[in-house]
């Protein structure tokens, strides 16, 4: 059954690696995207025997790349708008071969880190940690201290039995209490972030250890938490920015077709709605179709995610127009409980055109990846307008969380370990594997 899944999946990813490395032609769209959509369809559709867990983290992965493989060949010619720092100019007269190299590195770098679409607010290496020996220390404490983590949690979530998420359970958090309410919503969201940091950290170790890659070209894959005083800056500065080259190329598309005028607020409404639309996509449409099962509930999230973004906008200008040089300082968008819409991140006028050439775009000067961002123009927000925010921000995710977990606990999502061991129940209940 797993060949079923995994052939079309691999062909695909090497149709969309030889549609990026051909020169530029007028038939590439209509030529490479109905076999790339046919073959992610077919992983999508086909009959398996996976886990719940596993179907559903497969059909979120192939439509998330059915979604990037759409950026590079149907809405961008990445040879001519493109870069990467170690060759700072267009891929386009370059030997097949190394082309082909070149574009095998692109559409596995979603965050850009070291390209010239780079994640607006991904992290930036510190210099401390410019040699590969303290990159790899630090790395290192990272992966055992996220390796805990994730143990504590998993073994909270599945240590018993009775626990919340065994046994598809499909009754609601909150009938267990407020205490076990928040215990519980902490352990998913523990599990959620530290799963990704921890097998993260593990491939950089892997990359950086086996010199396949220099340490700037892995910073860390979450910003930091003091950052989320608002909805906007959780979404744009602290969670992964993974898919934001996805986000921002679709949206610039849907403003360019309908002719909206770029940095005007229409535009930046289009674009956070479409941003979520697509994370809806992503995390509800491929599971439902490995799982035969419909998560309109988790597509409810995320889709929910813009309208809290937009009326947290619209309450802090009300602020700054009541209270303009007190509670909230202005500044450049990144500043300030004000920034709850983060003006950098949904700014399409960024996004590069398809139709740009070497000769008209050439490569700008671009500071290096491993860097000190400069001051900004306004200065922090007071200590009072970050503990609102927080409060905000955890009230916020207290109200709409609880929706993907129940959920996917219903479906059986959550039934099983994301480790093969434990440290934690090995200790305490003599149950080393999981």
């Amino acid at each position: 059954m797993t060949s079923t899944l995994l052939l079309p999946l691999a062909l695909a990813h090497a149709l969309v690696v030889v549609a990026i490395a051909l020169p530029p032609f007028p038939a590439r769209r209509l030529l490479f995207s109905p076999p790339i959509a046919a073959l992610h369809l077919r992983v999508l559709t086909a009959p398996h025997d996976l886990a719940p867990h596993a179907a559903f983290a497969l059909g979120t992965a192939t439509a998330i790349f059915l979604f990037l493989a759409a950026t590079w060949i149907l809405f961008d010619s990445p040879q001519l708008s493109v870069w990467h720092d170690d060759h700072p100019h267009p891929a386009a007269h370059r030997p097949f071969l190394a082309r082909t190299l070149w574009a095998v590195r692109l559409f596995y770098s979603p965050r850009g880190i070291s390209w010239n679409f780079r994640a607006h607010h991904a992290p930036r290496l510190p210099l401390a940690l410019a040699s590969r020996r303290s990159y790899l220390l630090h790395r290192l404490s990272q992966a055992i201290v996220s390796f805990f983590a994730l143990d504590i949690a998993q073994s909270y979530m599945h240590g018993s039995p009775s626990s919340y998420f065994m046994n598809n359970n499909d009754s609601s958090l909150r009938e267990h209490g407020r205490a076990w309410f928040w215990l519980n919503l902490v352990a998913f969201a523990a599990t959620s972030y530290y799963t990704m940091k921890f097998y993260h950290v593990l491939l950089s170790l892997i990359m950086v250890g086996l010199n396949i890659s220099d340490p700037v070209q892995w910073p860390d894959l979450f910003g930091p938490a003091r950052d989320a005083y608002t909805v906007g800056r959780f979404w744009g500065r602290v969670w992964h920015q993974l898919f934001q080259k996805i986000f921002l190329t679709h949206a610039s598309f849907i403003v360019r077709t309908l002719q909206i005028p770029r940095r005007s607020h229409l535009s930046r409404i289009v674009t956070i709605v479409t941003a979520f639309l697509i994370s809806a996509a992503f995390h509800a449409g491929g599971g439902s179709y490995m799982l035969n099962h419909t998560f309109t509930v988790t597509a409810r999230f995320f889709l929910a995610q813009a309208p809290a973004i937009l009326s947290e906008e619209l309450v802090i200008g009300i602020a700054r127009t009541l209270w303009p040089s007190r509670a909230y300082p202005r500044g450049s968008g990144n500043n300030g409980i004000g920034s709850g819409v983060d003006r950098n991140y949904y700014d399409v006028s960024q996004t590069p055109s398809p139709l740009s050439s070497p000769s008209s775009s050439p490569p700008p000067s671009r500071s290096p990846s491993m860097s000190r961002r400069p001051p900004s123009r306004a200065g922090p927000p007071s200590l009072i307008n970050r503990l609102i925010g927080y409060v905000w921000v955890i009230s916020w995710f207290g109200i709409c969380l609880p929706w993907i977990i129940e959920e996917e606990t219903a479906a059986g999502q959550l039934c099983a370990d994301v480790l093969p061991i434990s440290l934690v129940r090995g200790v305490l209940l003599g149950k080393w594997l999981t």
